[in-house]
């Protein structure tokens, strides 16, 4: 059977390297792209969202991009990834109660709303994995 080859890299270091797998899903910008051994060579920028691989693992994916080179080595390339398995669904559920409640109550600058904003959405990309 067919596999691809993937590496995750991030700031924090390489989170996984020349792993096999025979088939993964990536949160695309505008939607998720399943990608199977033999894909097309491409260069797509991803969102915030849950990457999975086949052997179960699963990653939240906090933007950044991926490059598949020879339609079996995929790089992605993350400005942020915590390995699901990590993740607290509690914790994730009272992050984001605190972020609605300083939108609710506090007055907020441009800067200080999309700093909020962006906050918002990672908490939501953590929740999406618990589904």
């Amino acid at each position: 059977m067919e596999t691809l080859n993937v590496e995750i890299v991030s700031p924090s270091g390489q989170l996984v390297t020349n792993k096999k797998v025979t088939g993964l899903t990536v949160p695309a910008l505008d939607g998720e792209l399943n990608i199977l051994p033999g894909h097309i060579d491409m260069v797509c920028l991803l969102g915030k969202g849950v990457l999975k691989l086949e052997d179960n693992s699963s990653y939240v994916i906090y933007k950044g991009f991926m490059e598949i080179a020879s339609g079996f080595n995929i790089v992605i390339a993350a400005e942020k990834a915590i390995l699901v398995s990590e993740l607290n669904k509690q914790q994730v559920l009272n992050s984001i109660k605190e972020v609605e409640d300083r939108l609710l109550k506090e007055s907020l600058d441009d800067a200080s709303f999309n700093e909020l904003y962006e906050s918002y959405q990672d908490h939501l990309a953590e929740l999406r994995a618990f589904n």
